[in-house]
Order: C-alpha cells, then sequence, then structure tokens
C-alpha cells in the first residue's frame, strides 16, 4: 500500500482497526499471567491446609502415646521391686476418624410410547453422598462432624526399669504391659537401667 492509499478511506479503516487490536491485545497482559498467579495461590493454600492437618495428627498422635506412657509409668511403679521407670510407646498410625456423611438418592423413571405402539423405559438414578459440617460459634469455621475416633493401635513398647534385672519382675513388667496395652510379647522390650 502506497501512503495516498494509506490515507483514502479504506487505508485509515485499516490502519484504526490495526491500532485497536494491538492496544487491546497489550492491554491484556501476558496470556495466563493472572490465571497462573490465581492458581498458585490456590494451591498453596491447599498444601498450608493439608500440612496443618498433618500436624494436627501428628500431635494428637504424639499427645496420646505420651499419656499412654504417663499412665503406664505410674501402674508400674507401684508394683513392688520395679523401681524407677521409664516407658516409650510407638503407635502404628495415626487416628482413624469416621466423619457423618448425608447419602441421597434420586431416581427418575420416564416412559415413551410412540405412534406404532412402541415403548421405551429410562430409569435415571443418582447417588451422592455430602460430609456433614458444623460451623463454629466464634470464628464461623466449618469443621466436619465426627461420629467415631479409633485410636491408633500400639506398636511397640520399650521399658526401662531398675528392677529389671531380675527374670521374675522382667516378666511381671511384660505381662502387666501386654495386659494394659493389649500387646502381643514380641512387641515388648523390658531393659534394666542403668545404675539400679
Amino acid at each position: 500500500m502506497t501512503f495516498r492509499e494509506l490515507l483514502s478511506g479504506k487505508g485509515i479503516v485499516a490502519l484504526a482497526v490495526t491500532v485497536m487490536i494491538g492496544i487491546a491485545f497489550l492491554s491484556s497482559g501476558p496470556t495466563g499471567g493472572k490465571d497462573k498467579i490465581r492458581q498458585e495461590s490456590i494451591t498453596n493454600r491447599s498444601t498450608t491446609q493439608f500440612t496443618t492437618d498433618n500436624e494436627r495428627q501428628v500431635t494428637e498422635v504424639f499427645a496420646w502415646e505420651t499419656q499412654l506412657e504417663r499412665r503406664l509409668e505410674t501402674i508400674l511403679r507401684q508394683v513392688e521391686g520395679v523401681g524407677s521407670v521409664t516407658v516409650s510407646i510407638l503407635l502404628a498410625e495415626g487416628v482413624e476418624k469416621n466423619f457423618a456423611t448425608n447419602f441421597s438418592t434420586n431416581q427418575r423413571t420416564v416412559e415413551e410410547r410412540d405412534q406404532a405402539g412402541g415403548s421405551r423405559r429410562t430409569v435415571e438414578t443418582n447417588e451422592g453422598t455430602q460430609l456433614v459440617l458444623t460451623r463454629s460459634a466464634q470464628g464461623g469455621t466449618e469443621s466436619p462432624v465426627v461420629l467415631k475416633e479409633v485410636k491408633p493401635k500400639v506398636q511397640g513398647v520399650l521399658v526401662v526399669a531398675a528392677g529389671a534385672h531380675n527374670p521374675l519382675i522382667r516378666e511381671m513388667i511384660s505381662k502387666a504391659v501386654q495386659t494394659y496395652l493389649n500387646v502381643e510379647p514380641h512387641q515388648i522390650s523390658v531393659l534394666t537401667r542403668e545404675g539400679r
């Protein structure tokens, strides 16, 4: 196109359209930029929530281990001949929680007949479950309703006792731990405390 053609009616329109397209393209910014930032933000929030839930579960397991250890130490100290005692318990897994859910089923039946006397019956079934949530009064945060909480099983127990040098006392300690924690003998190790 020459300069004269460019200044004619068709040329000015073409130039104006080209400039508008360029401005629109530049004002939209890099493609995917805003979406990418938003997606990363959501991903980071989800990861943080998952980490917080894991940390909470680890804290619950640790608290349960500590509570069991202290109770067992208190009981074993009362047994004659055991002396000073330290108990360490290792749990197999985290706390298992069963949550309340709403279960719904919708069924729709459609019967169709054509003019030739044929018929067709269609049955559509939709099933769905939804977690039951409660909202706290203070912060308005929602949390699932827990129906049942199963404490983790004991994987192993280590007992260090001053009186464990005596085989009879060692056997009594082992039997007491088996009974109290409902564990097998191979899951228990009883050791003698240094400097009895």
